[in-house]
């Protein structure tokens, strides 16, 4: 778990207007209005001052003067436990409920923040800040939040802020409580100390302090948990990359290696390594040599910005001629020649904002805009010369390394620079309509770290292992700010593009399934025009072949290449060979700077029928049948088989894409004589109502429909006919024949002799008997086959199931054995379930092994 300690001599504060409360330590917090988590909340820039202190005696002097105590809440001055002076609020051990409190009176409808330091005695244990009746009582809905002690907290002081609206309640108590009803948790068993205690009013309605209540709306902690992350760790759904060399007379060459782009233990790391000797060249814009290797990064095409703080956490590299910046660029910008010159803006005309830049001193940054209305001419009013500022804050320690916050407040004609909280720079740019026209539209962001350059100078010779590491950007607004962006997206497009995927060779239309979104009724989507540029980023190799003379001296190995620079070249598609490229869409107008939305181009190879797939069918079968590989269809699929060897064609097709090839099919005669003269006999013994059971007639009957099926089938395996002959055979096998008349008054006579001895058998076993003796000559009497088989088997049972007097069943009293007889029927069977049981537990208790049930076999 990686180590943060906050050295800021101030309050991270992140303040919602729709939350209305925030905890701001070191762990991370769930954003309730954005479903954000962030390790860090934003800083509270120093020109924002805290109101006065309302709580009296913060740090419980003079044996807490001012607080009161309910359950088992304490005023103590422990020798040390204090985190200033001698007292401190006290929450015990082996407490369930206990608190410190003071009473106070606050505004209605008012925002305030609460901060505090806070000891816990153990990991796991929790307190509540919460604000309450006058009388201590809870507020419905409540306003409280939950402290908790992490990890490696035990027995420090921890700084606790908490923000909240007072809403209607203006008679109040502050109250630091715990309570639990479990005896053996943390919370009953560690101890927790209050101390320096504030309260303030940040501000409310229209006030200039709603200015600095910020909602993050996005960011990236490079955690490795949103979005689709690659090899390197890089969530691509925001990044790409920059590559080659780009701009200016520097010194490195921009790859997407792990070792020069990776994430690492919760931070972007951007690394420089040596380049290999025999990849080295000479910059293709000056005479320095490109010697190293490093990596940048931006969201262009991806993610874009507009108004809002934008800002990281950053530790920066030392060295000579270091170079490491974290700037924007207009989202339309032509990204130096890799999009078509009339589908956006040149630098600078989009404009450019450098939010940090250091050459070689990592306590040394600068501030610097560019913007112009000419390609090439930065001469905007604030335009270049930017600020120096000396960092003089102590920044935020992780793992034993200094890092500081850099950021841009940027809103609507005015932008602030800071450092960590101070603010070092602002540009009120409302008095230069060159500066609105360049600098009032939306921006990506881009990371990098290069080497060298005109400004910096020559890049020493020992900077390899050197990072520029960031542990976060965030993104958030004000609600002033997002008031002006909303008002500028309402005016414009967005573009709403897939990623695409097609053949080799072929030349698809991508413009047929863009869509542009209107950002409001008012937008007329027709003044618009849509094209593309396609180049080869994610095909860019970083170390050319050096055996191919014809291109290890070219320059196009420097860089990523434009391929395609329209739809009106969309002919240069079909020359894309297999792999993934960048297709950047721009929507353009007369009076609104161009809308760029960046997808994945996918060039798959042309699909080839696999080599060595058997294909093997059945003569007067149909090619349906047989199975093709994944992707692949017959062209005629109920085509018959003539013959044993074939021609036929088959056909893959992907969306528009198709292709047709031919193929052999192997073919095989399959006789079902036999199967059709099984069908013949089962039909004739399933027709014999009078002989078999209904139920093995119907199992028969479904036999039969199976053999026809299969029979039918002109594509039926060997297999599949040996199976259903098979199938017919067994249910011919297990028909089985109803009980001989003779049989039934047999056993009627038995139960007749038995049913009058009630000096003999219980009554409930006589009375079961008597039933069975009445539905069996009932069922005699309906002559109805199946309720005389079902009848017989219960009279069986119910004569089996006599019980003495003494509760000995009489040995001598066993069933009918209707092989006794000269008829040689089978026993009982049918379909009813109950019945079949009982005769089969009949058939177990004969003493006899009488044999009830006898199958007519088929020879």
């Amino acid at each position: 778990m990686k180590k943060r300690v906050l050295k800021f001599a101030l309050a991270f504060s992140m303040s919602f207007s729709l939350v209305g409360m925030n905890i701001a330590t070191s762990s991370a917090k769930t954003l309730e209005t954005t479903g954000l988590e962030t390790e860090y909340d934003m800083l509270e820039l120093e020109r924002t001052k805290p109101g006065d202190n309302l709580i009296t005696n913060g740090g419980f002097e003079n044996n807490g003067a001012n607080w009161k105590t309910t359950g088992d809440g304490q005023i103590t001055n422990y020798p040390g436990c204090a985190a200033a002076g001698e007292y401190c609020g006290l929450l015990p051990s082996n407490s369930s409920n206990a608190a410190v409190y003071q009473v106070l009176t606050l505004k209605a409808n008012t925002d305030y923040k609460i901060t505090a330091k806070m000891q816990f005695g153990a990991e796991g244990s929790e307190a509540f800040v919460a604000i309450k009746t006058a009388s201590v009582e809870n507020l419905n809905p409540a306003i409280e939040t939950t402290v908790k002690c992490e990890a490696g907290e035990e027995w420090q002081y921890k700084d606790v802020t908490f923000e909240f609206n007072s809403r209607e309640n203006t008679n109040v108590s502050l109250a630091f409580l715990k309570w639990t009803q479990d005896p053996t948790s943390a919370i009953y068993k560690s101890q927790v100390y209050i101390d320096e205690v504030t309260l303030s009013e940040v501000g409310s309605g229209d006030s200039e302090t709603d200015d600095e209540v910020y909602e993050v709306v996005w960011k990236d902690e490079f955690d490795g948990t949103t979005g689709n992350v690659d090899e390197n760790g890089l969530n691509v759904n925001d990044w790409g990359y920059e590559l080659g060399s780009v701009r200016g007379v520097e010194q490195q060459h921009y790859t997407k290696d792990k070792e020069n782009v990776h994430v690492t233990d919760g931070k972007l790391v951007l690394e420089v390594t040596n380049r290999d000797e025999q990849y080295q060249y000479k910059n293709p814009r000056g005479d320095r040599q490109i010697i190293y290797n490093s990596g940048s990064v931006r969201t262009h095409g991806k993610k874009e910005f507009l108004y809002g703080r934008i800002e990281i956490l950053a530790k920066l590299p030392e060295g000579q001629a270091t170079f490491p910046a974290f700037w924007t660029l207009g989202s339309d910008f032509t990204l130096d020649g890799l999009v078509n010159s009339e589908q956006g803006k040149g630098w600078p005309i989009s404009g450019e904002i450098d939010i940090m830049e250091s050459i070689g001193n990592p306590n040394v940054v600068y501030q610097t805009l560019h913007y112009s209305q000419a390609v090439d001419v930065d001469n905007g009013k604030y335009a270049g010369n930017g600020t120096t500022t000396n960092i003089t804050t102590e920044g935020v320690e992780i793992d034993g390394e200094t890092y500081h916050v850099f950021g841009l407040n940027w809103s609507e004609n005015k932008m602030e620079w800071y450092v960590d909280d101070q603010i070092v720079r602002t540009v009120d740019y409302s008095d230069d309509p060159i500066a609105q026209v360049s600098l009032n539209r939306p921006q990506y962001i881009q990371l990098n770290f290069a080497t060298g350059g005109n400004w910096p100078g020559d890049a020493g010779s020992d900077l390899a292992g050197q990072t520029f590491e960031i542990e976060y950007v965030y993104y958030a607004q004000n609600q002033k700010q997002k008031a002006a962006a909303e008002a500028y997206y309402e005016n414009t497009v967005s573009v709403d593009a897939d990623d695409v995927t097609i053949y080799e060779g072929t030349v698809p239309d991508l413009l047929e399934n863009v869509t542009l979104v209107p950002g409001s009724d008012s937008v007329d989507t027709s003044k618009y025009t849509v094209d593309y540029s396609i180049e080869n980023e994610h095909m860019f190799t970083s170390t050319p072949d050096l055996t191919d003379e014809s291109t290890s001296n070219d320059t196009n190995q420097t860089k990523v290449e434009l391929l395609v620079n329209s739809a009106a070249n969309k002919d240069k598609i079909a020359n894309l060979v297999p792999g993934e490229y960048n297709i950047h869409y721009s929507a353009m107008s007369d009076d609104q700077p161009s809308v760029r939305k960046t997808v994945k181009l996918t060039v798959l190879e042309e699909p080839e029928f696999p080599s060595g797939f058997e294909l093997n069918g059945i003569v007067g079968g149909t090619l349906g049948a047989i199975e093709l590989p994944e992707g692949w269809s017959w062209v005629n699929p109920d085509a018959t088989i003539t013959g044993e060897t074939g021609e036929y064609e088959v056909q893959y097709v992907d969306g528009t894409y198709s292709k047709t090839v031919t193929v052999t099919v192997k073919a095989k005669v399959v006789d079902k004589t036999d199967l059709e003269d099984v069908i013949k006999d089962a039909n004739l013994e399933e027709v014999k109502d009078d002989t078999y059971t209904l139920a093995s007639r119907n199992a028969l009957k479904a036999a039969i429909d199976s053999a026809r099926a299969v029979f039918a089938n002109v594509n039926a395996t060997d297999v599949e006919v040996a199976n259903a002959i098979q199938a017919l055979n067994n249910a011919m096998a297990n028909l089985e024949k109803y009980v001989d008349e003779k049989d039934v008054n047999d056993l009627i006579e038995k139960g007749d002799s038995l049913v009058g001895k009630t000096d003999t058998y219980t009554k409930d076993s006589l009375n079961k008997l008597s039933a069975a003796l009445a539905d069996v000559k009932s069922a005699l009497e309906s002559g109805d086959k199946e309720a005389i088989q079902s009848a017989y088997a219960r009279l069986n049972e119910a004569i089996a199931g006599l019980v003495k007097n003494d509760t000995t069943t009489d040995p001598g009293v066993t069933p009918s054995d209707p092989n006794s007889g000269s008829n040689s029927s089978t026993a009982v069977k049918t379909g009813d379930d109950a019945a079949i049981g009982t005769a089969l537990f009949v058939l177990t208790m004969s003493a006899a092994g009488v044999v009830l049930f006898k199958k007519r076999k088929r020879c």
